[in-house]
């Protein structure tokens, strides 16, 4: 898929959250909060398909999060 620097990625992840570019539901990312891996033991980073669906989050719902933080 991705054959050298085509300045995309498909994992990723920051000091809160690992992300996946888009795999369903049209979203462009979505995350995984690191705080609930203790919850989902069989969690592989790497494979979003092992994330546990009720933690994981979209875009669409982290942009909204961060809209209201900064915007209370």
């Amino acid at each position: 898929m991705n054959s050298g620097s085509g300045e995309w990625w498909l994992y990723g992840e920051d000091s809160n959250f690992f992300y996946a570019y888009g795999q369903t539901d049209g979203a462009h990312y979505h995350a995984f909060p690191k705080p609930n891996l203790v919850d989902c033991p069989n969690i592989d980073p790497l494979a979003f398909e092992t994330w546990c669906e009720s933690f994981t989050q979209t875009q669409a719902s982290l942009e909204a999060q961060q809209g209201e933080a900064l915007n209370p």
